[in-house]
């Protein structure tokens, strides 16, 4: 009776065990359905690269790397989906992110270094000429801006031509986070503007309540954030030269303008505190390449300039 009692007990305890196996076997479909998620994404990312280098032979080996690619992430969304666990580990250490990213950078950043560098050379023709101004930027500010950035694309350059491509992104680190030469040059622009018909305006007390609404951004420029100046600006761009036009002919600021121009002064802080919040997305991927986007164009700005001269009366 006691040997029974003993060979029952063993039973119980190999049981026991696999059942642990099993837990340690077993994929949560969510998992499963996540981790398809990030290969749709990825295959959608490498598939859009195939196409770019389908039109240059200079990347005819990237190609041959792309379609490999497609083909290993076909490989592991099979095995993922049949719920094995050893793939879905394989699956998180490929590093999968980094090798999209690092392609992302070897075919396109010649093209944003062309950009940054088109973009630079139109911020330099800005304040080159003779009619610029802007009251209340330290120009020398903005200079050493562009200094940095074209320190930054010439490293980068040198590096990309050497083969060194986590180098040459590196390098451009400094343009994606914020001294980006298309956003300094909409902030200019806009403040350039704001400056001539500030100009306009003689009566003491009008100027100060402007400068009171438009004071965050004046900050934010001094503090060199010109990305978080120039989207509050042109968020609020319509509603700052329609205000200059109502007060075009006044000569007090009565309390509804007063309130008006406090709530527009409250929306710009606001945007600037969202922009900030927001920060830098890489779509939730850790280095992740961020094609370089000239955030004023030549048609934002006609388009810009055409509303403040319509707000104005011109």
């Amino acid at each position: 009776m006691e040997s029974k009692n003993q060979f029952e007990n063993e039973e119980e305890g190999f049981g026991f065990e696999s059942e642990e196996v099993d837990q340690q076997d077993y994929v949560d479909p969510r998992e499963i359905q996540q981790a398809q998620k990030q290969i749709n994404d990825l295959k959608k990312q490498a598939q859009r690269l195939v196409k770019k280098v389908a039109k240059n032979a200079a990347l005819a080996n990237e190609a041959v790397e792309l379609q490999n690619f497609l083909t290993e992430l076909g490989n592991y969304a099979t095995g993922i989906q049949s719920g094995a666990r050893e793939t879905l580990q394989e699956f998180y250490d490929a590093e999968l992110w980094e090798r999209i990213n690092g392609f992302q950078a070897r075919i396109e950043m010649p093209t944003e270094i062309s950009k940054m560098e088109k973009d630079l050379a139109r911020l330099e023709k800005l304040i080159a000429t003779k009619t610029f101004q802007v009251d209340g930027v330290d120009m020398g500010l903005v200079r050493s801006k562009i200094e940095e950035i074209r320190n930054a694309v010439n490293g980068a350059k040198n590096a990309l031509s050497s083969g060194d491509v986590e180098g040459a992104r590196e390098y451009l680190q400094v343009v994606y986070e914020g001294t980006h030469p298309g956003e300094i040059h909409g902030v200019l622009q806009q403040l350039r503007e704001i400056t001539k018909q500030l100009k306009t305006i003689k009566n003491a007390e009008i100027k100060q309540a402007i400068m009171e609404v438009i004071s965050p951004a004046y900050e934010a420029v001094a503090a060199g954030d010109f990305r978080e100046a120039n989207m509050a600006l042109s968020e609020i761009n319509r509603e700052i030269f329609s205000l200059f036009g109502k007060l075009k002919n006044t000569r007090t600021v009565n309390t509804d303008l007063r309130t008006k121009m406090r709530a527009l002064e409250q929306k710009l802080e606001g945007r600037i505190q969202e922009i900030e919040a927001q920060g830098t997305t890489t779509n939730g991927q850790p280095g992740a390449f961020i094609p370089y986007q000239s955030s004023q164009s030549a048609s934002a700005i006609g388009s810009f300039l055409g509303s403040v001269k319509g707000f104005l009366g011109f």
